[in-house]
């Protein structure tokens, strides 16, 4: 076994460099990477690589891929301990970004967070702004989240930071990848301060663009409302905004909604994210039009941006692939969209339909129905989002014992309007991993 080694201290005789991709950050910890343990007062323990942790024989932790690679796992004394895993400076980044990691838990009380810390360097509290970076069942295994990022016009580090309670109760992480467009910036002489000389930032009007025109800051309304991370209030809470929640009291609340452990899929009846070009095991007609009193109308499927940036959908939910939308540029109110699972399918323990849906616009409605277009477990309604709704949002249906037809129904668009759909898959009944069907 490989014997753990602490992580390397990075920078500590030039001061806080500065990356030039956001690639430079990817890591999976089997060769030196940019990213360090925290050096001042902020934190009482350390992330440790290795290929192997073993608390006891309950609290272990296994390479992700099966006796290949490694990992970083938090590190103390007994009791409460704090591990920071601090990035090194990002100049600034373009219209948001995201970052995607494994974790594992080997206790219920840990606690993982993802924090921006602006300015560099700072040690006080307040300058972290943190979400929560943990998925909202405990389950002994790699888990795999998604942390979207605001647009950032000044320099910041990404921080990992571990709660736990050692030696049986620890955090792990691997392939760590972040995804970002970099300012081109100069940043002459930065160190801690992170100083340096910026450009003046443009201001422009808003107005209506196409997505060839804009980027990501046209259809990603991040940053002002952002708070930060005081002492005397939780950390912001990944929602999942099928259902609404005690938790959304604070309008940021849902400034980073979750976007979904990504698990190996095992039902091919339900799964699809569409990025073979192609409806999977559904159909864009169903056999009971009469119960449907409207003109039926076909989804379609796009591997780029659709419509404008305030209506439309720029993008899958990687932003690599292809995702499927109802609507267009004429569209009646009348129209009905239909999405429909070719097969019944037959389960045979509660589960659940988890799915992401892209509305920006307040036209249009989308249901999800059981067996038949009338028997709908879920309204989305355009008329009811906010000024956060140009995202990706995670939504889920529970699904009892039992075979289901399914179906996404969308009406009420005009014209220019849109709804996308991507990722849909079956879980079990908590969303912490994927289900079997028949």
């Amino acid at each position: 076994m490989r014997t753990p080694i602490p992580l390397l201290i990075l920078l500590s005789v030039r001061g806080y460099a500065e990356i030039t991709s956001s690639a430079d950050l990817n890591c999976d910890f089997s060769t030196a990477c940019h990213w360090r343990n925290a050096t001042g007062p902020e934190d009482s323990g350390e992330w440790i690589v290795s290929n192997r942790y073993e608390g006891d024989p309950l609290h272990l932790i296994t390479t992700r891929k099966a006796g290949d690679g490694f990992f970083a796992y938090t590190s103390g004394f007994m009791g409460r301990t704090v591990s920071l895993l601090v990035s090194e400076v990002i100049s600034c980044q373009l219209g948001g970004g995201n970052v995607k990691y494994w974790y594992f838990k080997t206790g219920i009380e840990s606690q993982l967070e993802v924090c921006i810390r602006q300015p560099p360097g700072s040690k006080d509290v307040n300058a972290l702004r943190c979400y929560d970076g943990l998925s909202p069942n405990f389950i002994q295994q790699w888990i795999f989240r998604v942390i979207e990022l605001p647009p950032l016009s000044q320099p910041f580090e990404l921080i990992f930071r571990g709660t736990f309670y050692p030696p049986l109760d620890v955090i792990a992480l691997t392939e760590i990848n972040y995804t970002s467009t970099l300012c081109e910036i100069s940043n002459n002489g930065a160190e801690q301060s992170a100083g340096g000389s910026f450009a003046t930032e443009d201001v422009t009007p808003s107005r209506l663009v196409d997505f060839s025109e804009g980027n990501d800051v046209e259809f990603t309304p991040f940053g002002s409302e952002w708070r930060a991370s005081p002492t005397h209030r939780p950390t912001q809470r990944a929602l999942n905004f099928a259902a609404p929640t005690a938790g959304r009291v604070y309008s940021d609340e849902q400034s980073s909604p979750r976007i979904g452990a990504a698990f190996t899929p095992l039902c091919p009846l339900i799964d699809c994210t569409f990025d073979d070009n192609t409806y999977c095991n559904y159909v864009t007609s169903i056999s009971e039009q009469d119960q449907v009193n409207a003109s039926l109308r076909e989804w379609s499927i796009s591997s780029g941006a659709v419509l404008n940036s305030l209506t439309g959908v720029p993008h899958d939910l990687t932003k690599t692939g292809t995702f499927i939308y109802a609507g267009g540029t004429t569209v009646s109110p009348e129209d009905t969209f239909i999405l429909s699972s070719k097969v019944p399918v037959e389960l045979k323990e509660p589960a659940r339909l988890d799915f992401f849906v892209y509305q920006a616009g307040i036209k249009g409605r989308l249901q999800v129905c059981l067996n038949t277009v009338s028997n709908c477990a879920l309204n989305i309604k355009g008329s009811t989002i906010d000024n956060k709704a140009r995202k990706w949002k995670n939504y889920h249906v529970p699904l009892s014992t039992s075979t289901h037809a399914i179906h996404f129904v969308a009406d009420e668009l005009q014209d220019n309007y849109v709804i996308g759909l991507d990722h849909i898959q079956l879980l079990n009944k908590y969303g912490m991993a994927a289900q079997l069907c028949n």
